[in-house]
């Protein structure tokens, strides 16, 4: 009966490694084709390497004089490794910083400590959205109405906040991008990125 256990068992063990295989390859074969398309839609270059059972992509090329580049990068150690995807636009037009993120309890205790963000005198837009700079002036003069609206647009898609310093426009994503909702959900933020640089450009 032992016997029977075992090997039934080790059967079971085998078919969840075949089946994690097989999944593995398909969310690899998935997340290339959506790369892929990316990179066709905006004459930029993709490709793609093997880390382990993971294809990690990439997609680079040139927007607007701008060195672009989107890049998957396996972080962590042992169970928790997990892919984050990058966003970077270099040399880009934007000689200050700033930071466009959503409110969050960090946030608003930072506030309390005296830290000061930008705010629109729109309360559901201030609510919802943090943005700093230390130079408010030229953020407002280029962070128009229209772009006020695209980012509302993508409210529920900001995964974490878009930076620019030092003359970079940067942005990540945390966890695999599986599927077409979330994929296309990233993109609407890359999207965002573009117009940013279009807005200033």
């Amino acid at each position: 009966m032992e016997i029977v256990i075992l090997i039934l068992s080790l059967g079971a063990f085998v078919g969840i490694i075949v089946w994690a295989v097989k999944y593995t390859k398909k969310i690899n074969k998935r997340k290339i084709q959506f790369f892929s398309d990316f990179a066709n839609k905006h004459n930029l270059q993709h490709t793609s390497n093997k880390y382990m059972l993971v294809m990690l992509n990439s997609v680079k090329g040139d927007y607007k004089g701008c060195q672009f580049e989107i890049y998957e990068q396996m972080q962590g150690s042992g169970k928790n490794k997990q892919v984050v995807t990058y966003v970077n636009f270099r040399n880009t037009p934007f000689d200050f910083d700033f930071k466009i993120g959503k409110e969050h309890i960090f946030s608003k205790t930072g506030k309390l400590l005296g830290m000061k963000d930008i705010e629109f005198g729109d309360a559901e837009f201030d609510k919802k959205f943090l943005i700093k700079s230390k130079e408010e002036d030229k953020f407002r003069s280029f962070f128009n109405f229209k772009l006020q609206e695209e980012l509302r647009q993508i409210g529920s898609d900001l995964k974490s906040s878009i930076h620019a310093k030092d003359g970079t426009l940067s942005y990540y994503n945390y966890g695999p991008l599986p599927n077409q909702k979330q994929f296309d959900s990233f993109e609407r933020v890359v999207g965002f990125m573009f117009k940013l640089i279009d807005e200033k450009s």
